[in-house]
């Protein structure tokens, strides 16, 4: 892919909105996997783009969330989505990394994050903030409602929708505890080719008091592709001259690291 003729810049949703983005020394890029409007040109764009404006020291795979996607829009059992989704998480790390030149970029994958002890404990205290706070407890599930209905008028529900409701929240939650267990380990900005999740938006802006502190310290820079095919001017003139094989590391979310549509429009 020659992505200097192809390249197009992207236009940013800051959330909080006026956050000053030079105080965040770290930044997480998300690729979800297997999003249907969203090509893997696109992602590598996106993340070539912002690397030239922020720090992004590692990228979130949502491949471990998007078996649960599996389930609710192709109908498909616990082990099929799990292959599938691990499979797909393989292919975009393929594709992507082939594309750009990396030095001792982080990748995190949410099928290994989700193995982890820490994050078990960060599932307990959203899973307690569920059933304590009515205003987190509310949102998520019209997150989750909406997702359902969206799946709903595009023909792919493939369970009924109670069962995609219940998968969709449990999506939820576990988004939700994958990016509290990594702000509470540093990881506070993240940079993603779509819009933020609304409940964790919410939460950024102070409407969900009762969240933990390390979610509400959070910012998200939400991209989205320009219409034209103008090259920014802060953009290398030469850009395909840069590209070449990378190397690849790839950590769990310990205390020492660096470290089909997915639900939340997000993550994964």
């Amino acid at each position: 892919m020659d992505i200097s003729h192809n390249f197009r810049g992207f236009k940013k949703n800051i959330t909080p909105k006026h956050t000053d983005l030079s105080l965040y020394k770290k930044f997480l890029y998300t690729a979800s996997v297997g999003v249907f409007n969203r090509s893997t040109e696109e992602v590598v764009e996106a993340y070539w783009w912002a690397s030239q404006r922020y720090p992004i020291r590692a990228i979130l795979l949502g491949d471990g969330l998007y078996k649960i996607s599996l389930r609710i829009t192709e109908g498909l059992n616990t082990d099929e989505a799990e292959k599938r989704s691990i499979k797909a998480g393989d292919e975009l790390i393929c594709s992507f990394f082939k594309e750009l030149c990396v030095d001792d970029l982080n990748v995190f994958r949410t099928s290994e994050l989700l193995l982890d002890p820490a994050f078990l404990s960060a599932f307990e205290r959203v899973e307690s903030l569920y059933s304590s706070d009515l205003s987190f407890r509310t949102s998520v599930e019209e997150d989750a409602g909406l997702y359902v209905k969206r799946q709903k008028e595009h023909g792919t529900l493939k369970v009924s929708e109670t069962e995609g409701f219940n998968l969709s929240v449990f999506y939820l939650k576990q988004e939700i505890s994958v990016y509290l267990l990594l702000a509470g380990q540093g990881w506070l900005a993240d940079l993603y080719l779509g819009q933020e999740i609304p409940t964790l938006a919410k939460i950024m802006r102070g409407e969900i008091p009762a969240a933990p502190d390390a979610l509400k310290q959070r910012v998200n820079v939400g991209l989205q592709k320009k219409r034209n095919r103008q090259i920014d001017p802060q953009d290398p003139p030469n850009l395909a001259a840069t590209i070449s094989l990378p190397k690849i590391v790839f950590h769990s979310a310990d205390a020492n690291s660096a470290q089909s549509e997915p639900i939340l429009e997000k993550a994964a």
